[in-house]
């Protein structure tokens, strides 16, 4: 993992941008770390940590040709993508559990579905306000 040191106006961005979706989903909670490698792979790609209530974003270095063509509105996308993992991420994992042929409680399934509902409706509610 070759780490990289892109421009501070574009980490600015990064960082801004990413801060201000994660709160925009009410997940303030969660702690944001940021890694910028230099590596010919996806875009950007984000780990949650349920548990810590901790995204680790990589940001990888082919998504700088959205920033030098001044394609704000393709990279805040992405990242917007990325963060909403953060809503997806409980289900996903429940769904792991369950194909790697771990039982689970019904009452935490429908738990999760009821808190990530909320989640989804309390961001909702604040774009129609």
């Amino acid at each position: 993992m070759v780490k990289w040191k892109p421009d501070t106006k574009f980490r600015a961005f990064v960082k801004k941008w990413l801060i201000e979706y994660r709160n925009m989903i009410f997940a303030r909670e969660y702690k944001l770390t940021i890694d910028y490698l230099d590596e010919d792979k996806n875009k950007v790609m984000i780990s949650v940590d349920l548990k810590y209530l901790t995204i680790h974003v990589e940001v990888f270095k082919p998504i700088e040709i959205l920033w030098k063509k001044k394609k704000y509105e393709d990279l805040k996308e992405t990242l917007l993508h990325e963060i909403c993992h953060i809503l997806t991420e409980p289900m996903y994992d429940l769904q792991v559990e369950l194909i790697n042929g771990n039982s689970i409680h019904n009452n935490t399934i429908e738990e999760t579905r009821e808190r990530q509902t909320q989640r989804i409706a309390n961001v909702i509610n604040n774009l129609i306000k």
